[in-house]
């Protein structure tokens, strides 16, 4: 068994307890992004694929908030700038004692192990110029929950604010926006229009008004994909039909599934390069790319 399939094996397992958190509150999800594209076409995850993500309705997205770090004990963690050092926007839950990182997880002490991401789904304003001023603002709030970087080859010269109450005033504001457009026809994750690429991509929310749910590969549960899939994958992928390789940030990831992420701390941008070039995880990917 590969590393991506011991590493799928716990993004399951974890991803199963999310649905019995969820069922047990009544909380709403959709799967999202990779994971909607993979269910879909595949059955299972996108063959070089290897994160899953989860989208939920601002209301809901904030119950979890409330009940994640009572509800996700020992192996999970809920992790959020309210529960650790972390400077995410969005909600993780993490597995114990094992390692996940990006190069930049390296410059900090929070968990690091194996993840799956949720991301709350905000409505927006359907004037665009209204939508337009509302994204300046937003991207305002999350470039100061980021990490800054003094400078990439010395750690030690990287500063942080402070991202826990960063990511409260980002919260508060992004469901103040929310409901003020509650009547509006379009959504969308409005926190993630911190990255260029994502800005302009929105959704009709009747494309989320209900789900369908599939099977997927390993998953003991159904999961649940928006009713409005095909608009919601053409919109994020073009002819998502077409078995392609769509480009990935965590190809990169530095993968150990046996020891703890503290392991890794204080490591260089240099070392941590070197260990993902002999990380057969990351040299499975990069041979099956290569095949694509």
């Amino acid at each position: 068994m590969t590393t991506l399939d011991k590493l799928r094996i716990l993004e399951l397992k974890m991803f199963d307890y999310f649905i019995d958190v969820c069922a047990k509150y009544n909380l709403q999800w959709f799967s999202d992004a990779g994971t909607t594209l993979g269910t879909v076409r595949h059955g299972g995850f996108i063959p070089w694929d290897d994160d899953m993500d989860i989208m939920m309705p601002r209301k809901d997205y904030n119950r979890l908030l409330e009940i994640g770090p009572v509800e996700f004990n020992d192996p999970y963690f809920f992790q959020t700038p309210l529960t650790d050092t972390t400077s995410s926007v969005h909600i993780k839950i993490r597995y114990n004692n094992t390692t996940c990182m990006t190069k930049f997880d390296s410059l900090g002490t929070h968990h690091r192990g194996v993840f799956i991401d949720i991301f709350p789904l905000d409505a927006i304003p359907d004037d665009e110029e209204v939508y337009k001023n509302e994204i300046g603002f937003v991207r305002c709030l999350c470039h100061d929950t980021t990490f800054k970087f003094a400078g990439y080859k010395n750690h030690k010269e990287v500063s942080i604010i402070d991202s826990r109450q960063a990511f409260i005033m980002l919260n508060k504001v992004l469901t103040d926006l929310s409901e003020q457009n509650s009547s509006s026809k379009l959504v969308t994750d409005m926190a993630m229009h911190r990255f260029r690429k994502i800005i302009g991509l929105k959704y009709n929310r009747a494309d989320y008004s209900s789900y369908l749910e599939f099977d997927f590969k390993g998953l003991k549960h159904k999961i649940r994909v928006p009713i409005g899939y095909d608009n919601i994958l053409t919109a994020q992928y073009g002819d998502w039909r077409i078995e392609k390789h769509e480009p990935s940030i965590h190809n990169t990831l530095l993968v150990d599934l046996e020891h703890n992420y503290d392991k890794y701390d204080n490591i260089t941008f240099e070392e941590y390069d070197r260990l993902v070039e002999e990380n057969a995880y990351d040299k499975w990917n990069i041979t099956l790319q290569n095949k694509i």
